[in-house]
């Protein structure tokens, strides 16, 4: 058996129901929300060559939260597994989200209903863990964004220089 808890909710897109799971504060990738979006009470699939799902989380010291679901996480079964990280569960209280789910061909965006994740205060304060924004998703971009650049670069250098004759007899 694997490490850890998991939690089965349904988000859907259109109505709006009271979601929620209980987690204790400090806990660090061990608490997994297995999560079924559906349309109006149908099952919504999602193509992860089509669509990209991030989480937003809205802490209740007022921190945010914003990550990619890798597409490994979207299951075979159409569920998505999302794991509470540290900084997920570092502020206590009612902390809410949502899946923001991205059309990669049009750049639409569906936004789910909300759930609420409430962290249960630990009996000690652990000082050195404090609550931070995360942006791994922000992150995530920089670094594709980057690695283009270097491609692209290396696309510009092995080009050979073209000339005007050359050009004219393309048209």
């Amino acid at each position: 058996m694997a490490f850890g808890t998991q939690k089965n909710i349904i988000l859907d897109l259109y109505n709006d129901k009271y979601v929620s799971t209980r987690v204790s504060q400090y806990d660090i990738n061990s608490r997994d929300i297995i999560i079924q979006i559906t349309d109006n009470g149908v099952p919504y699939k999602i193509d992860t060559s089509k669509v990209s799902v991030k989480i937003k989380y809205s802490k209740s010291d007022g921190n945010m939260v914003l990550n990619d679901i890798l597409p490994e996480n979207i299951l075979s079964d159409g569920t998505i597994k999302l794991t509470l990280t540290e900084q997920m569960c570092t502020s206590f209280g009612m902390n809410e989200a949502e899946l923001m789910l991205i059309d990669l061909n049009t750049t639409k965006v569906i936004h789910t209903m909300h759930f609420v994740v409430n962290v249960k205060k630990s009996v000690i304060d652990n000082k050195e863990i404090t609550s931070k924004d995360e942006f791994v998703t922000l992150e995530n971009a920089l670094v594709r964004i980057e690695n283009a650049l270097v491609r692209l670069d290396n696309v510009l250098d092995n080009l050979k220089p073209i000339t005007k004759s050359q050009i004219d007899e393309l048209f």
